[in-house]
C-alpha cells in the first residue's frame, strides 16, 4: 500500500514553523516577565506552591514551539523528498493517448 502525501506540505509546514517561532518568542517574553517579577525575599521562603505551578505551566509554549517547528519541518522535508512517479497515458496503436 501506498503511502498517502500530503498535498499543500510545504505551505502548512511553513506556517506550522512560523508557529513554532511565536510560541517561542511568547515564551522567552513570559520568562523575561518572570524574571522581573521574581519576590525579592532574603530567606527565599516566598516561593510558594502555586508559584512553582505557574513556573512549570510557563514552560509548555516552548515545549510546544520546539515541538511545531519539528512538525513544520518534517512536513517541508516530506513535501522536498516526494518522489513522484508520472505514468504516461496508455496509447492506442495509432500512438494517440486514449
Amino acid at each position: 500500500m501506498e503511502k498517502k502525501k500530503i498535498q499543500f506540505g510545504h505551505t502548512q509546514g511553513i506556517f506550522i514553523i512560523v508557529l513554532g517561532f511565536i510560541l517561542l518568542a511568547s515564551q522567552a517574553l513570559i520568562s523575561f516577565h518572570m524574571l522581573a517579577v521574581l519576590p525579592q525575599t532574603e530567606n527565599g521562603a516566598g516561593v510558594t506552591a502555586a508559584s512553582r505551578g505557574e513556573r512549570a505551566m510557563s514552560f509548555i509554549p516552548g515545549i510546544l514551539g520546539v515541538a511545531a517547528i519539528c512538525i513544520g519541518g518534517y512536513f517541508i522535508a516530506q513535501e522536498k523528498l516526494r518522489r513522484d512517479t508520472i505514468n504516461p497515458p496508455a496509447k492506442t496503436k495509432s500512438g494517440f493517448p486514449m
